[in-house]
């Protein structure tokens, strides 16, 4: 699998007027960090060209594919529920 790795140049325009975010809410430090409540790893994601270049990545690596009966993008090993009678 090639390694994913963003685009410095891509991104830079994007990521550096980001405001002022906190990353590390914890209280207790002894609890493990947790990235989806860091406002800072948040407002990165929601970058359009981090956006588009994860999806090239999960694409060129064939972690997704295009179902064309659903028109829509599904994971790899996405299995639709059989069909019951």
């Amino acid at each position: 699998m090639k390694a994913f790795r963003l685009d410095r140049e891509d991104i830079m325009g994007e990521i550096t007027p980001m405001p002022p975010l906190k990353h590390d809410y914890r209280v207790d430090k002894s609890e493990p960090f947790d990235y989806r409540k860091s406002d800072v790893a948040n407002w990165i994601a929601s970058l359009p060209s981090v956006k588009r270049q994860l999806f090239e990545f999960a694409n060129q690596n064939k972690l997704i594919r295009f179902d064309k009966d659903l028109k829509t993008w599904v994971g790899h090993d996405w299995n639709p529920e059989p069909a019951q009678s």
